[in-house]
């Protein structure tokens, strides 16, 4: 079961039933990614160990749990096409060398990190607590600190500060980006189902005061509700995507202007044969324009969600929205991973930027090729793109 794969594609890194992991681009990114798509709970090994935990079992800290785009890897893939995985380096101070890779999806991986996690429980209670909340995060698209913490919140689960990596500066302003973006709506549907006493507080009122607006919403119109909590996740994470997203742009495009300009143009280019030198441009054609058709579904999904708030709250029209709402959930899984890597990859470039100053080399050039085909795997329509 453990063994070795070499090749830096998903397919040769997932591999055929293999647990191991070397030092492909996509190990780098599950390594140094950015905290959308990697949670690294080594780094939280002393929080963890002054009481600042997350989880209860001391194994989940020397791991890091990352979402991957399931179409093409391991296991049989979910309607939004994202997995979790947990990689447990061999050597927690230099994790590039290779490790353990287990993906959730797949039920022999899923045992045999139960087992490990059974061998090293202190008690039932602990174990647990583990699994459900392993079993949460597997529900969302991301590993994103502030989503985590509203998933927790959702769930009536308490966490001490210091057991996500999140500032509160970082986490007001995110709060306060998304208020404004849904507060007019909860408080419109509060007022709408005849609840005017709730209108005043529902937009910091707690999940179960949201959830069960949206549902009397949703009731209203004749459709059937899903789980308060999904319902209130989904959209405000959703928001929260677009917030990230409008942060984004200016480090996208000087990454986009980078990607297609002479900077990145390999310095050993002219080594190679004509026929590769064509070859290497075509496929730096292909994968930027799958960024673009990307985020032009991005730019998509955002603009249906605003023409839904605006035809209830604008336009008094709570159909559009509250149907919207009830079948968000693909729609946040599918985004929200989208945006998520794409974040991912700016931090890989500007990373290679501040650390390697000298001209580029083609696989320089080749790996942050390789970790935009990841970010573009999971297409529109939840297929490969």
């Amino acid at each position: 079961m453990n063994a070795t794969v070499a090749g830096g594609g998903v397919g040769g890194l997932w591999g055929s039933g293999s647990f191991q992991t070397h030092a492909t681009s996509l190990l780098r990114t599950i390594v140094h990614g950015s905290s959308s798509t990697s949670m690294n709970l080594i780094r939280l090994r002393r929080n963890y160990e002054m009481g600042h935990r997350l989880f209860r079992n001391a194994l989940f800290y020397r791991s890091i749990i990352f979402k991957y785009p399931a179409e093409g890897g391991p296991g049989e893939p979910g309607g939004s096409g994202i997995g979790t995985g947990i990689f447990l380096p061999m050597d927690i101070e230099n994790p590039l060398i290779g490790g353990q890779t287990i993906f959730l999806d797949r039920p022999q991986h899923r045992r045999a990190f139960m087992d490990q996690l059974e061998s090293n429980r202190r008690g039932a209670a602990e174990m647990s607590f583990d699994v459900r909340l392993l079993n949460l995060l597997s529900s969302t698209p991301t590993v994103d600190p502030f989503l985590v913490k509203l998933l927790l919140s959702n769930n009536r689960i308490a966490v001490s500060p210091g057991a996500l990596p999140i500032q509160p500066d970082e986490e007001n302003a995110t709060a306060a980006a998304i208020s404004r973006k849904l507060g007019r709506v909860y408080r419109h549907a509060a007022v709408l189902c005849r609840k005017p006493d709730e209108a005043s507080v529902v937009s910091a009122g707690t999940t179960e005061v949201k959830g069960r607006i949206l549902r009397r919403l949703a009731e209203s119109c004749g459709l059937a509700a899903p789980r308060s909590s999904d319902v209130v996740l989904s959209l405000e994470g959703l928001s929260y995507y677009e917030y990230l997203y409008g942060q984004t742009q200016n480090r996208l495009q000087a990454v986009g202007v980078w990607l297609n300009g002479p900077a990145a143009e390999p310095v050993d280019m002219a080594a190679l044969p004509r026929a590769e030198q064509a070859g290497f441009r075509q496929r730096r054609m292909t994968v930027t324009n799958k960024l673009v058709r990307t985020l032009r579904s991005v730019n998509e999904q955002f603009g249906a969600f605003n023409r839904a708030i605006e035809e209830f709250v604008d336009n008094g029209s709570p159909e559009a929205f509250a149907r919207f709402v009830m079948t968000n959930q693909p729609r946040f899984m599918r985004v929200g991973f989208e945006i998520s890597a794409i974040v991912n990859f700016c931090a890989a470039v500007e990373r290679r930027w501040a650390t390697e100053k000298g001209p580029v080399r083609i696989d320089d050039v080749s790996a942050s090729l390789d970790l935009l085909s990841q970010i573009v795997s999971v297409g529109a329509d939840g297929s490969k793109g």
